[in-house]
Formats: structure tokens, sequence, C-alpha cells
């Protein structure tokens, strides 16, 4: 037998996998930490989007596009608003008002509530805050994002345009008088503290606000300027283009900001620290809608059109029109990384554009998920069993224990009172008086009884809470006769409270059981004054925490004289001590203890002799004759009248009435309300015995002067200074002579000042306002007038005067106009001229421009100049930009320009056509693989890569070797493989 050896076969294979394996490690090792690695493209999240028509939110996969549920959230024929971020979802209906949170783990409604004005109401989430801003009112809530109750105390300003929140959580809101704030919720102090309060000068009621990462950019074309705040670098730049309403991005990065403005077919872009005004309607985009910024393109839907136009941040076309499967008016979507492109209804699917910008379209079927309402119920609890009554002989408790604070309620038990028993009324035990402690009310968490089930969501914390709003409403406070009190109303919250509290930041409330009636005295109060009354619904702990609406209320005006103060006024509780009834002004003769001329019947007789002969008659009194009345300056009435032949005492008062003053004397000075008149009785009173006397004359009380009128005149002296001008108008003096005149004025960059003018009826003042707005930019001076008589003060006269802005160059001024020309068939001339208007020309000063961000050149201010311009191709997008500056005098002011050539398909005379450069290929689209080798490889795996190579190598060579020296003699006749080899 000859001798064996392994085949060469298995010798090979043995080499190659080594070989292989040492391969693969040092790949592993550089490629990454692994021998391979797949990226499968998954997402666990969801996207959300409305559907109007169907009163519906669907939730769609935002990897596949396919729909994975749907929810039915309002009526057909909606006008959803959804707000999803930070994992909530919060769906504001337009159309009703509703505004709805969704809890994402049950998929059912955990807290609702109603917005007054639908369309002046903005649900802003961001940072991990959730806030209700009501533009109309001026008002910010915090709110819980669970139940969408008030969390702390609202912050209140004026009238505002707009509202954002950024990514760190801090809500800005810019005022229709063009102030800016930013507000960050501090939850120590429950409220809204003011971070950022400037002044937005080309800002007004039709501005809008993009949020970012951090801060803010203003789009305001009630002046035609763009402002950014608060994002690192602010910015300012006049845009010309930028007028009329505006739709803004919901949000962006603060590097690229797009706005649309519908009626001009335009999209205002600030993109770096440029401003870019996009004419889209020269390709197709008439009426462009909100447009939104995703990774590093502007998408632009199209209004009447049907499609999505993207843009790049230099203003040219990116990609191919997107259309929009149905043909109808697009939305944008930004969520999971993606933009989702889907219409008001939902109908025909979706377009999904993924970060490289490749578009995939999604076609689902209608009725592929049904719609689950969101307020549907949980399952019922189970029932109580009934529990036997009692044995005989055993007497009940009166009243059901109470159990401890912090322990389970426990439920009420159903019983049953036998009817074939005899029931005996048992006398009544005398009741013993004792302190009264303050218990919870009945409802609340610490009794026995829990609120009855309804078979919907329950209110143990087993469940969801309940739907609706858990806010009192309605809150209404009226004034009594007392200015000191008021009486406070309400309705009471959709979801049922335990108790109400009543409180104000003056004053003194009370707290309401949620089954009695919904009213409340408010005590304590000061005159002339605005407090805020708060109604809070208190629930139980499992449902919500307290939640508490907050009016203003502003006490009657002080009488004459009586000077309101700030003390809060604390009403003790009312104590249980006997009213006592003051005596009878005393007769002429003290009451005497003898009985009646008969007694009762049932009285014995007694032995009391008689006092003898019976008494006279009591004497009868006489009216007083004469009786005058007389105002006072001060504001009194003196009532003086003829002694009547006998009197004990005289009593005077209004002619009528039943109360007055009484005195021994014949007159009184008695007090009378400003500017009433009134005639006053005298009563005798002898004994039992009164007269009334005819009633004087009817007098007027001298009262407070009238508001007198003040008129405000403010010239312009020079840039440098105003002067102030005002006259006074005198009102009636009340009946007593005026003695002098207060005057209180402010305004622009003008402080509060007061001055006593005395009797003097003008006054006229100098302003040093240089540098100042006043000077500069004109504005408002305000002024009121008091006058003041013995009686008092009259209310203020209110007067004002405004001063309209300096001829001088102005941010945004409209010096530049472009044009694009075409110069022959296959090419065009792009141009920006500046022409000089009578605030830049005639104002001393040096003018500069700047073409397409090169160097800044000198030019005249008073003439004519083309400050940029360039040629391009037909066909070819082309723009250009130029900055003219103004500087002099103090004042520096800019506009910029850029003028922008789409470009179009033509046809020369010959007959050859030329298509356009910028589109690109729409069939093919090459994207590069964005590969980066890690920075250190994984050097024990490298070496341990290498070796195994080495050690292949080897092995190789050894077999070659053996080969050659000891030929397999049974080689000669076997047949060559490749694995031989």
């Amino acid at each position: 037998m000859r001798g064996w050896r392994r085949p060469n076969g298995e010798r090979g294979a043995v080499e190659v996998g080594v070989a292989m394996a040492g391969a693969l490690l040092v790949v592993g090792a550089i490629v990454g930490n692994g021998v391979a690695s797949t990226l499968v493209d998954m997402s666990d999240g969801a996207t959300w989007l409305p559907e109007d028509e169907q009163g519906t939110v669907v939730q769609i996969n935002p990897a596949t596009g396919e729909p994975e549920r749907r929810l039915q959230i309002a009526a057909a024929d909606a006008e959803l608003e959804l707000a999803q971020r930070d994992g909530r979802l919060i769906v504001t209906d337009r159309a009703s008002g509703a505004i709805t949170a969704i809890d994402l783990s049950t998929l059912l409604a955990s807290g609702q509530r109603t917005a007054a004005d639908p369309a002046d109401t903005r649900v802003l989430v961001g940072g991990g805050h959730v806030a209700l801003v009501e533009l109309g009112e001026g008002v910010v809530r915090a709110v819980s994002p669970l139940t969408l109750a008030d969390i702390g105390t609202p912050y209140r300003t004026n009238a505002l345009a707009d509202a954002a929140i950024d990514d760190s959580g801090r809500v800005w809101v810019i005022g229709q008088d063009g102030q800016l704030q930013e507000l960050e919720y501090r939850a120590d102090a429950r409220e809204h503290a003011v971070r950022t309060d400037v002044p937005v000068e080309a800002a007004g009621p039709a501005s809008r606000l993009v949020p970012h990462a951090r801060g803010v950019t203003v789009f305001a074309p009630d002046r035609g300027a763009v402002v950014q705040v608060g994002s690192g670098s602010d910015i300012t730049a006049g845009v010309p283009q930028l007028e009329g309403a505006v739709e803004v991005a919901p949000r962006s990065p603060s590097d690229l900001v797009p706005a649309s403005v519908p009626e001009l077919g335009r999209v205002v872009v600030l993109s770096g620290r440029s401003v870019l005004s996009v004419d889209v309607s020269a390709i197709g985009c008439e009426r462009p809608a909100q447009p939104q910024t995703f990774s590093g393109r502007i998408y632009v839907p199209c209004s009447g059109a049907g499609k999505v136009v993207v843009l790049n941040a230099d203003g040219t076309r990116a990609a191919p029109d997107i259309i929009v499967p149905g043909g109808g008016d697009p939305r944008l979507t930004i969520d999971e990384g993606r933009l989702v492109v889907h219409t008001r209804d939902g109908s025909g699917g979706y377009v999904i554009v993924d970060g490289s910008g490749t578009t995939r379209v999604v076609e689902p079927e209608p009725t592929a998920v049904t719609p689950v309402p969101v307020d549907r119920a949980l399952p019922p609890r189970p029932q109580v069993p009934v529990v036997p009554p009692q044995q005989s002989g055993t007497t009940p408790p009166t009243t059901p224990p109470t159990t401890p604070p912090g322990q389970p309620t426990t439920p009420p038990v159903e019983t049953e009172t036998p009817t074939d028993l005899p029931t005996t009324a048992l006398p009544t035990p005398p009741t013993p008086t004792l302190p009264t402690p303050t218990l919870p009310n009945p409802t609340d968490t610490g009794t026995s009884t829990p609120p009855p089930s309804t078979g919907g969501p329950t209110e143990t914390g087993t469940g969801t809470a309940p739907v609706g709003d858990y806010a009192p409403s309605d809150v209404r406070v009226v004034a009594t006769a007392d200015p000191t009190v008021a009486t406070v109303t309400w309705q009471a919250s959709q979801v049922p409270a335990v108790r109400y509290q009543v409180t104000a930041s003056t004053g003194v409330g009370t707290e309401v059981a949620a089954g009695a009636a919904l009213t409340s005295p408010l005590t304590g109060l000061t005159c002339g004054r605005t407090v805020d009354v708060r109604v809070t619904a208190v629930h139980q702990p499992a449902t919500t925490e307290s939640v508490t609406r907050e009016v203003p209320y502003t006490t009657p005006a002080c009488a004459p004289g009586v000077t309101p103060t700030d003390t809060p006024t604390t009403t003790e509780p009312p104590t249980d001590t006997p009213t006592t009834t003051e005596p009878p002004p005393p007769t002429s003769e003290p009451p005497t203890d003898t009985p009646t001329s008969e007694p009762p019947t049932d009285t014995p007789p007694t032995d009391t002799p008689t006092t003898g002969p019976t008494s006279p008659p009591p004497p009868t009194a006489a009216p007083v004759t004469n009786v005058t009345a007389t105002a006072q300056p001060n504001g009194t009435v003196v009532v003086s009248w003829s002694a009547a032949p006998e009197a004990d005492s005289y009593s005077v008062q209004p002619a009528g009435s039943g109360t007055g003053t009484s005195t021994t004397g014949t007159s009184a000075t008695l007090p009378q309300a400003p500017g009433t008149s009134v005639a006053y009785d005298v009563i005798t009173h002898l004994g039992t015995s009164t007269a009334r006397s005819a009633p004087s004359q009817t007098v007027t009380a001298a009262g407070a002067p009238a508001a007198p009128g003040v008129g405000v005149t403010v010239t312009r002296d020079s840039l440098e200074q105003v002067t102030l001008s005002f006259a006074v108008t005198p009102g009636g003096d009340g009946g007593s002579p005026i003695t002098g005149y207060t005057l209180n004025y402010s305004g622009t960059s003008i402080t509060p000042n007061q001055v006593p003018l005395g009797t003097q009826t003008t006054h006229v003042v100098a302003v040093d306002c240089s540098g100042q707005a006043l000077c500069r930019d004109g504005g408002t001076v305000e002024a009121t007038v008091t006058a003041t008589n013995a009686v008092g003060t009259s209310g203020n006269g209110r007067g004002s005067g405004s001063l309209g802005p300096a001829a001088i160059p102005r941010d945004g001024d409209q010096v530049l106009n472009g044009s694009t020309s075409r110069t022959t068939t296959s090419t065009v001339e792009l141009s920006i001229t500046y022409t000089p208007v009578a605030a830049w020309s005639e104002t001393p000063g040096t003018c500069t421009f700047q073409e397409d961000g090169g160097p800044v050149q000198v030019m005249d201010c008073a003439s004519s100049t083309r400050v940029a311009s360039a040629m391009s191709q037909r066909n070819a997008d082309r723009s250009i930009s130029a900055t003219v500056t103004f500087t002099g005098g103090g004042i520096t002011a800019s506009t910029s320009l850029n003028e922008f050539w789409p470009g179009e398909a033509y046809c020369d005379p010959s007959g050859i056509c030329y298509q356009l450069q910028s589109a690109p290929d729409t069939e093919v689209e090459i994207v590069p693989l964005p590969w980066t080798p890690p920075q250190v490889p994984n050097p024990p795996v490298v070496a341990a890569g290498t070796l195994m190579l080495g050690l292949a190598g080897l092995l190789r060579v050894t077999r070659r070797r053996t080969e050659a020296t000891h030929p397999d003699p049974t080689a000669a006749d076997a047949p060559t493989t490749p694995e031989d080899r």
C-alpha cells in the first residue's frame, strides 16, 4: 500500500480560509467595530397628519408612509392644526375652538379646553413646555401637557400680533405695537418672567415670528423689514418686497429662514446674513403658502397649483417640483427626520422626502384604518355587591365615618330597609355647642363616599383623566352698594370639582362647596383700585391639580376727599355674637312699670294697689317752620329752622326718607353727595309724639370740578430739541371755585413729569431729545390734567399730540430698483440702480454701496448710480445683490436688494432650442455614499488580521516546497482541478 498524504485541495482550502479570516479582521477594524455592519432604515417613532374633511388625525410610519392609526378628533369639515413635539400631540380645531391633548400611551383625550377666539389662539410646544397664547387679549398661559389646565399665574400684556416658542422653551411674543418680549417660565414662582423686552420699530399687527434653537426672526411687512433677535447674532435688514400678509415657516434654523408673500408671488429668505427675494410666480407658483426648511433646502407649497417648489439657500431651484398626489393644495409636515407632503383631506396619498431629497409616493387605501374616537369610555367598573341589612336591634350610625386623609375611600354601600317593622320616632338628644372644625367638603377625597361612576373615564387614578375644561368659566365680579364688597359668580367646570376657592390680590373671599350656589362675597376691597380675582376649582388629586380662572376687577371710585390705599383689608369671619339693637331715643319721662289697665285673663290678681286717678294724656309735638337748606363750598349742606313750641329733640332727614341726624338745636350740618339735589324735612320729637315739617327748598351740594380738557402740540425745533405746548380748557367748577390745576405728561423718549399749574391754563416746555426716537422718528406725547376745589379733585382730562418722523435716511428706504433685460437672443443683463430720495440726497452725510459682498465703494448721495450688474445666459439661473448705506450726523441707514433671473427655455432664430441649465436630471440621481473611515483603527484586530494573512502565505510556500521535493506518485494520473492549484 502506498503512503497516504492530505490532498492538495484540502490544504488549499485551509490556506484560503485563513487568508479570508485575516482580511475580514483588517477590513472590519478599518470600516468599523465589527466584521460587517448593515444599516437598516427603520423608525420607532410616528408622524401624525390632519385630515380636515373627516375631522380625524392619522398616524403614519415615517419610514414607510403607511397609515397605522386614525383618531376621530372633531366633526367633519374641521380646520385641524397639530402641535407634535417632545412626545406630545395637541390638536386645535380652528372651526370650533376645541383644543385636545392626546395621551399617546392610550390614544385617548387626556385634556380639552375651548379657545374663546380660535383664530387668535396659539398652542406652543417646545423645550419641554406647553403654552397657550391668546393674542387679542395679550395673555400667555403655561398649561399642563396632559390636561391643558392652567399652571400658575398667566402673564398679561398688550394685544399681540404673534407668538412662538424656541427649542429652549422660551416663549417669544411680538405686540401689535412692535414690542418684542422673551418670556421664561419659572416653575418655582409658577409664572413667566421677562428676559428680553425690546422695541422693533418696523413691526406692527401684521408681523410674524419664526422660532429657532434659540431666538426668533421677525418678518415685519408693516414697514418691510426682517429682524433676528436672540440667536447669537442679531440682524436687521430692510426688504421693500415684504408687504401684505406673510406666511412664515413654523420653525427653521437661524441661518435659513423663509417666509411667503402670497399676494406678490414671492418668497423672502434670510440666508446667512443676506436677505433674498425670490419671484416664485415666474416658475409657476403664483400663490406660495407656508414654507418649510428641511435639510438645507426650502420647500414652498403652491396653492392652486398642486405642487411644491424646492429652492436652494441662494434662491435657485434645487430639484424638480414635487407633484401632490390627487392635485390638492399641499401641506408640509416635518417629523422623524422626514418631510411629508400631504393635503387637507388626506386623499390621494403622501409624498415622503428624506434628508437627501429623495422622494417616495405612498398611496394607501382610504379605508385601510378605521377611525377610533378619542373620547371613548373605558370598560365600566365591577358592581359593588349589596350588603345585607343589619340585624334587628342594632342602631346604624347617623353619620358615615370619615376616612383619614391619605387613606383609600370606601365605596358606598347599598342598604335595604324592612317595611314590615314598626317605626318609632325617637327623641332628639340635645346638641352640645362645640367649636366647629374645618372639615373637607363631603365630596372631597378625604370622605368615604366617592363620586358616582358614570361608566366613563374614572377619577380615581385608574384609566385616563376625565375629558373637558378643568377650570371654572364665566367668572364675573359685580359691585354692590358698599364699595368694599363685591359679589363673585361663576359657572362650574366641565370636569366636576369638589369645591371652589375665591381669592383676590386684595380682599377676602370664601370657599364654596361644589353642590352649593356658585357665588361668593369678596370683602375688604379698596375703592379706586384694580384687583385680580381668582376662582380656583379644586379637583380630586388623582384627576389633576387645582385649576384657576382669573379676571381683573376695578372697584368703584372713591368718594370725594377719600384717598385709596394699597394696604389689603382683611375682613374677620362672622362670629356668633348676638346682634344688639340700640335703644330708642330717650323720652321726656322715663318709662314706668305700671301694668296695663287690663291684665291678661290667665294672670291671677295681684295685691298691688292702684296708683290713683287716671294720668293726663301725653303732650303732642308741633312741626317746626321756616326750614331752609344752604349748600356750603366744602360740599356739605346746613339745614336751619324756627324752633317748635315744645320739643325734646329734632331729627333732620332728606324729604321722604326714614333716616336722619338728631340734634337739640335749630340747625344741622349734613353731608350730601356732590352734585346731587335734595330737599330736607325736620322731625320734632316730644315724648312719644312726632311731627314732620314742610320740606325745605331743593339744594344742590357743591362737588368736585368736572374734568378739564387739555390740548397738546409737539413741534420739532431740530434733530436735538422739540417744544411741547399744553393748553387747559376749564370744565365746570362743581359749585366751588377752582383752586388749581395739575398737569402730568409723558411720551416717546420723555419720562413722566408732573407740573402744578396753579390757576394758569397754559404751559410751554422745551425738551432735549438729541439722539432719541422722538426727535428722529417722531412719536406721541400724552397728557392728563386735573382740577381741584374745596370739595375735591376732578377726574383726569386727557389729550395727546403727535410728531411725525423726520425726513432722514432710514433702513429699508426704497432707493434701490432692480431690473433684468434681454440683450441678445441668448443673454440677459441684470442690474440694480440707486435712485436717491429727498431724505438721502438732502441730509448731509456719505453714501456707499457694496455689490455681491464685494468691496465698499463711495457714491454721490444725490446722484442716480448703477450699483450692481451682471450678464447671464438666458437659460441659466442668475442673481445679483447690492447694499447701499448712508452715514452722517449720527445716522446710519442701509437698504439691500437682490435681483434674480430664474432662467427660461428658448429657441434661437435658427430653430435650435435650449433647455434650462439649472434643471437637474429627473430620471437618474446619483448620491455618493457618505462614508468616512474612523480616525483610529482598532490596533489589536489589525495586527491579528495581518498575522493571519502572513500565516496563510507561509502555509502556501511550505506546500509548494513539499510538492517540489516529494512529488506524489499518484498525482501523475490524477485529474487536475482548480483546488489542486
